[in-house]
């Protein structure tokens, strides 16, 4: 017990475990003499928060998912340590890669040279000494090719120097104007050949400049080339260049603009990256990867800068800044003052060099049976293989595959011979068009391409291409694949005229024809017996209008829906005649739904060499033997 003082009413308790408690109270009188009466009172403590089951629960909880978020992070770090290491491991290995290809394509660019030398060399001397005008636009064509090939083999020795940093600059005193005067005029022919408007803008042109006039003009012709490749026929292509003056130092701006295809924005950051190719993801591509990254290259030897913006379909701007040097730097002797030009070099031959003698071909062309569309984007192998086959063939050139699919639905060819790698459209698509449209299925499809693996020859087949010839190919191989699909073409039609079935061995007659043959013959057995039925009968069965059967018919049988109808009744007519049951002719004409006796006879003998009487004596075995 607690005594209480007297007057007190109040007793405290600190430091109470939290637990029930019973409060006992008794009284004392005036004169100390206590009650024996007590008073109870059951009181409970509750603990604090921090101490009740809930919080613990909720520290237990809480200190778990500390652990486990401790755990989860230091793991999520090792992972992202180590995907980092991979990804640094994975671009050592991808920049050791192309390291050394590119220093096996730099060695190999130094073993081309003494080569192409030695076909240089003795061209000019054969050009010099030729006077047929027929042979000098082929050598024309070879010693073209043979400066492209030196300059491709130039650039990858450049490249390769000023990656290494030993590209010394060749510097030359020119007004602005002058400098860029042979690529504009080189560029504008090259522009006229492919249909394509070409622009150019220059601010003060007569404002003078000293820069690498080699390096500069490699930098826009790798510019102006890639916009030409991306920009289809009737696109516009500009150039643009100013000069500005900040704080004393002259800068050289430079825009190359097209409205071709462009770039997708994820691959802005990468074109610029060596053997970075926009076509990897569809393997359309037809160039090695390196002209954006030279151009960058060659503009960091320059102390300038390049960048590149895009709205697809819309418009593509390359622009490069370059900083014009200063006289004060450099001695006078390391100045060039000559005015030479090198993007002459670079540019593709004109066809009007190599036109040659184009107005005696066209005025052969009436003579030749067969016609061949060639569809490739390169005007010097248009010029050859033009040149070759208009001989035997009329030869009609499209640009790329859009081009020629115009040109096929407008004129239908015997053949055509298609490049692979070309802007717009290539010829994997081209091929895949043609041979899945039913009007145009018949045509046959041989492939050039440069892209000579086993992978691509089988994609190159499996979309309904009838040959494949890589490059380089053997003129004389090509001429004998044309003439093998050619005389396929003749045996069939030869075949057809003398019969209206599908031939047991139907070697070059691709599925899709054997489905179209096979459906007309069907139709055919079924109302053979009619006599109505004609042609916009036997077109309207097989779903095609009368003007597209006319011309898919007479392209796969030679023959024209009306005679070929005509011949499938006279050869069941025979077949009738000679079955040995006893068939008269006016039995068969209603089998085969002709009423004219006097028609039928004549059409008979005319097909068959007899009368159907005399056909009757001479097929029917039992005739024979009486």
């Amino acid at each position: 017990w607690v005594v209480v003082n007297e007057g007190k009413t109040t007793v405290t308790y600190t430091n109470l475990p939290a637990r029930s408690y019973k409060f006992k109270v008794r009284a004392a009188n005036g004169d100390g003499i206590w009650s024996t009466n007590t008073k109870t009172l059951d009181l409970k403590i509750l603990p604090p928060w921090y101490r009740t089951w809930w919080s613990y629960l909720v520290f237990t909880l809480l200190t778990v998912s500390i652990g486990i978020g401790v755990v989860v992070y230091f793991s999520q770090h090792e992972k992202l340590k180590q995907r980092l290491k991979f990804e640094e491991l994975d671009k050592e290995r991808v920049r050791t890669i192309n390291k050394c290809k590119f220093e096996y394509f730099t060695n190999m660019s130094h073993e081309f040279r003494t080569p192409l030398t030695l076909i240089a060399g003795p061209l000019e001397r054969l050009l010099s000494r030729n006077t047929d005008p027929e042979n000098n636009k082929y050598l024309a064509i070879i010693q073209k090719n043979t400066k492209r090939l030196l300059s491709l083999a130039d650039q990858l020795i450049s490249f390769q120097q000023a990656e290494q940093g030993r590209l010394k600059l060749n510097l030359r005193k020119e007004t602005l104007g002058a400098f860029i005067a042979p690529t504009i005029e080189a560029f504008e022919n090259y522009a006229i050949e492919k249909d394509i408007n070409f622009t150019h803008k220059v601010n003060t042109p007569e404002e003078e400049i000293i820069i690498d006039v080699e390096k500069t003009e490699r930098i826009i012709f790798n510019l102006l080339s890639n916009s030409f490749k991306n920009t289809p026929p009737f696109g516009t292509i500009g150039i643009e260049l100013k000069i500005e003056n900040t704080s004393g130092e002259k800068t050289i701006l430079i825009d190359v603009v097209d409205s071709g295809k462009g770039i997708p924005k994820e691959d802005l950051e990468n074109i610029f990256e060596r053997f970075y190719q926009l076509g990897n993801r569809t393997n359309k591509v037809s160039g090695g990867g390196i002209g954006l990254s030279f151009c960058k290259s060659l503009v960091n030897l320059l102390n300038g800068k390049i960048s590149a913006q895009s709205t697809p379909g819309v418009e593509t701007r390359f622009s490069v800044i370059l900083p014009s040097q200063s006289l004060k730097a450099y001695n006078a002797q390391e100045i060039d003052f000559s005015k030479k030009s090198f993007v002459d070099d670079w540019i593709p031959l004109s066809s009007k060099i190599t036109e040659g003698n184009s107005a005696l071909a066209k005025d052969n062309d009436n003579k030749k049976k067969y016609s061949i569309l060639l569809v490739e984007n390169e005007v010097d192998v248009q010029t050859f293989l033009k040149g070759t086959l208009s001989e035997k063939y009329n030869i009609e050139v499209a640009n790329n595959g859009i081009e020629g699919l115009e040109k096929i639905r407008k004129s239908e060819p015997d053949l055509v011979i298609s490049d692979v790698m070309m802007p717009v459209m290539d010829g994997f698509e081209l091929c895949e068009k043609i041979k899945s449209d039913p009007e145009l299925s018949h045509i046959h499809v041989l492939l050039l391409t440069a892209l000579n693996e086993n992978e691509d020859m089988i994609k190159g087949l499996q979309f309904g291409a009838d040959e494949y010839i890589g490059k380089p190919f053997s003129l004389k191989h090509l001429e004998l694949r044309i003439e093998k699909l050619i005389r396929t073409k003749e045996r069939l039609r030869e075949y057809f005229s003398k019969h209206s079935k599908l031939p047991k061995n139907a070697i070059g007659i691709s599925t899709r024809d054997k489905e179209f043959l096979s459906n007309i013959i069907a139709v055919l057995e079924k109302n053979i017996s009619d006599s109505n039925f004609g042609v916009e009968e036997l077109a309207t069965e097989i779903g095609l209008s009368t003007s597209h059967f006319y011309r898919r018919l007479k392209q796969l049988t030679g023959q024209s829906p009306n005679v070929y109808l005509r011949n499938f009744r006279l050869q069941r007519a025979a077949e009738l005649l000679g079955d040995n049951e006893g068939h008269n002719v006016s039995e068969v004409m209603y089998k085969i739904g002709i009423e004219s006796n006097s028609y039928f006879s004549t059409a008979f003998k005319k097909l068959h060499g007899v009368s159907p009487s005399e056909f009757i004596k001479t097929n029917t075995p039992g005739k024979k033997q009486a």
